[in-house]
């Protein structure tokens, strides 16, 4: 599959875009694929997966395995499972339920426990203990109970933990009940920093859209997706049901807002009337496009947003959550300036926005849709494409 590149830009005279990109001179191309060994003991789907190069492995993968509170670690040029590290529930780390992981360095990890800020883990590729670090000011989740220590932050490959300047970014949701108009306010906000320097953690204003506020929205059209720009030193993150993306610049605090559309998009996001139930919820996400992912690729100096495309609702397939993993998905490729240089419609019955990742080579895409014809719980297959300069 071949992304033409050129024919979709947005209001951009001919001149910029020729000095910018080259009008018709690149493409996001299928180059090859890899087939990742899943054994007994891991997923077959994916959560944190970060790129790595350590002394036994150049082009290398490491994914965190919730279901032996460890992490695998794969070789990319053969797909092979190389390490697997399991953390005992009783170690003396304090990680008695693994949520997420970051390497920050060729022999360090960092290691967070699911719903708790208080602590930070450091260990190497092996999960021996290099040593912990404790914050101050842990602001827990303000609707439990006083003596509940808990904070409800996520990760995934859609909204991974980010490690820049010696400070790491998490994203965190309330608990509380998203189809009360009334807690849709100013008062969220996504993102906690906490700080290695000085052991603190404080926030970072990254609120939800005013337009979205004292309505009753699908959930999942108010969750983040985020990625982070090493270069401009600015978290990018768009909401799924927004066709807007957004900067903040973790240097100066400064911000931005552009316009990066599905250019084929013919519906809207729509709030409800009054709280909807399961099946209305799973109605309109099954029906409304959403920006589920955004990658930057430092490679190429390029964002790639994920997009899933509408299908229509059938009740009696359509009974759960996972029906929004049956929406084909549709990438699209941005340039520096966050102006659409291109997209593609990608095979449907094929490919999910989760799991994706970039390295050297290029953009790697799962395939994990249901019907996926070569689906199996024994191993996991990635597309990978490039962007290259069309021939002439």
């Amino acid at each position: 599959m071949t992304l033409l590149v050129g024919s979709c830009v947005n209001n951009k005279n001919n001149d910029d875009i020729d000095k910018t990109i080259g009008l018709n001179e690149l493409s996001l191309k299928l180059i090859d694929s890899i087939r990742l060994e899943i054994d007994s003991k891991s997923s077959f789907e994916l959560f944190d997966v970060y790129p790595i190069s350590l002394d036994s492995v150049e082009n290398g993968l490491i994914a965190t395995n919730r279901l032996i509170n460890g992490f695998n670690v794969y070789n990319l040029d053969n797909g092979k499972l190389i390490n697997q590290i399991s953390i005992s529930a009783d170690n003396s780390l304090g990680i008695r339920n693994l949520k997420t992981l970051i390497p920050i360095s060729q022999d360090t990890l960092i290691l967070l426990d699911d719903g708790n800020l208080n602590r930070i883990i450091f260990t190497d590729f092996n999960g021996y203990y290099l040593g912990n670090l404790r914050f101050k000011n842990v602001v827990n989740e303000p609707n439990l109970p006083p003596q509940i220590s808990f904070t409800n932050f996520q990760s995934g490959s859609n909204n991974p933990l980010i490690f820049a300047n010696n400070e790491i970014y998490l994203t965190t949701y309330p608990i509380f009940d998203f189809y009360k108009k009334e807690n849709i306010n100013s008062d969220i906000n996504y993102q906690i920093l906490l700080d290695l320097k000085d052991s603190s953690q404080r926030s970072i204003d990254m609120p939800l859209p005013k337009w979205k506020h004292g309505k009753v929205w699908n959930m999942i059209s108010i969750l983040l997706t985020r990625t982070f720009n090493e270069n401009s030193k600015e978290l990018v993150y768009g909401f799924y049901g927004e066709d807007s993306i957004r900067t903040v610049n973790i240097k100066n605090g400064n911000k931005s807002k552009h316009l990066a559309r599905y250019p084929k998009r013919q519906d809207q996001t729509a709030s409800f009337e009054s709280k909807p139930n399961r099946d209305e919820i799973i109605e309109d996400g099954v029906e409304t496009t959403l920006y589920p992912n955004i990658l930057y690729d430092k490679y190429r100096d390029v964002y790639y947003r994920f997009v899933e495309r509408p299908l229509n609702y059938n009740p009696d397939q359509h009974i759960n959550y996972r029906a929004y993993y049956e929406k084909p998905i549709s990438v699209l490729v941005l340039d520096s300036n966050f102006d659409l240089i291109g997209f593609s419609d990608l095979n449907k019955d094929t490919y999910t926005a989760y799991g994706a990742f970039v390295t050297s080579k290029g953009l790697y895409i799962p395939r994990l849709h249901p019907d996926y014809d070569q689906f199996s719980e024994n191993w996991l297959d990635y597309s990978i494409y490039s962007l290259v300069k069309n021939e002439d």
